[in-house]
Parts: structure tokens; sequence; C-alpha cells
């Protein structure tokens, strides 16, 4: 991992910035069909380690993740899960690292803003969803 010297950047949204380049905004995003379902753990863990495997399965991040990307995440949580399990408290070393392969594997936000990555969610618009609604009445009473 890189260290980039300074805080870490804002959100685009939230950037007051004076002298955009022209190119700003031009590139597009390579669109790359590789993601997977989450494997199972495949190892007994700490209540800790499996509700965060579960977690990054059902989150934005893990949408993302190709086989590779899984495999280092069960590495890296079966090294999370010996310093949760063993007897004494972990190291600051330890934790250290720890953090360092939760940010490698994008789970930080403040990682994201780094690499320029921002994710949002997705927009709700509630009048669509009333009219679909409104539309499965009309279809129910109007079939049967």
């Amino acid at each position: 991992m890189i260290a980039v010297p300074g805080p870490v950047p804002k959100p685009a949204s939230r950037r007051r910035r004076r002298n955009k380049p022209k190119s700003q905004g031009e590139a597009e995003a390579e669109l790359v069909y590789g993601a997977v379902d989450a494997p199972e753990l495949g190892f007994d863990a700490h209540s800790l380690v499996s509700d965060l495997y579960e977690t990054l399965a059902c989150s934005v991040e893990g949408q993302f993740y190709s086989p590779a990307d899984w495999q280092r995440v069960r590495l890296e949580l079966h090294y999370l899960n010996g310093l949760l399990t063993a007897e004494k408290v972990p190291g600051a070393m330890a934790w250290a690292q720890v953090q360092a392969a939760l940010q490698a594997l994008l789970v930080s936000p403040a990682e994201k803003r780094r690499l320029g990555i921002e994710m949002r969610r997705p927009v709700v618009d509630a009048d669509e969803d009333a009219a679909v609604v409104q539309m499965n009445e009309y279809v129910n009473r109007f079939s049967g």
C-alpha cells in the first residue's frame, strides 16, 4: 500500500475545486464481468469474523469481488480469527496488519475516496413505487 501524504480527500460531492481540468468527467468506466457469489467461509470462526464475512458478502464491495478477491478475504479473515480466538490480546502491530488488509479490500470509506471511488445508494422514486402498486391493484381487481 502506498502512503498518500495529507488528509483523506472529501467525497467528490463535497469538494470545492475551482481549477478543474478540462478532461475531468471524460473518462468512462470499464465494465468487467467477473464478480461471483461469495463462497463459504470454510472454517469455524469467531462471531465477529463470521459477521464481517456475511456483511461483505451482502455489501456493495462484495458485488465487485472476483474469485481471487474472495480468497483474499477468506485468508485475511482466517488471520483475524486467529487473533480473536487467541488467549492473549492482539498487539498493535497485529491490529495494524488487519486494518491494512481491510483497506486493501476497500472496506474503508477513506480508502475508497483516496482511489476516487464514490459509492452511492440507488435513489428510490416514491411516485414510481406508488404507480407500480396502483397498477398491481388494477391488474388484481380486473383479472380476478
